[in-house]
């Protein structure tokens, strides 16, 4: 795995001029429930994972705090932003759906995961899901 993107550090600097074209970022979670026009992410695993489509195809984790503090940079342009999302499923003994592609911003810490309003949906989603993960961002991420 990458190194660990600390805040304050050139990384993230990099990272945060990058974010709004040209990276995706990974989350995993014990489950996730669809509420009004949010997303809830539960039992968050404390890192995200993200990858740079560029050149160099680098790859690196950052604390979920600073997720969030890099979304809400201005320099990201990822407070403004819809990125687009999939929701993937992680438990193989759940009842399969395809995977639904969701337009997520605004980012908030919810108990032990994040909150995210949903602008926009393709698919379904279900009202709960079990182990996910949550690809978000323009890069890699096929619509």
């Amino acid at each position: 795995m990458g190194s660990r993107t600390v805040p304050g550090s050139e990384e993230l600097r990099v990272l945060a001029d990058a974010a709004l074209t040209h990276v995706l970022f990974i989350q995993v979670a014990a489950s996730c429930v669809k509420a009004h026009h949010r997303l809830i992410v539960q039992d968050l695993a404390p890192t995200t994972i993200w990858l740079m489509e560029d050149l160099s195809r680098r790859v690196g984790h950052l604390s979920t705090g600073t997720f969030l503090d890099l979304w809400w940079d201005p320099r990201s342009g990822l407070g403004e932003a819809a990125l687009p999302a999939l929701l993937g499923q992680a438990d193989p003994a759940a009842q399969r759906f395809p995977d639904p592609h969701l337009l997520l911003r605004s980012p908030r810490i919810s108990g032990s995961g994040i909150q995210y309003e949903i602008e926009g949906t393709t698919g379904n989603l279900p009202d709960r899901c079990g182990a996910c993960i949550l690809f978000i961002g323009h890069g890699h991420l096929a619509e």
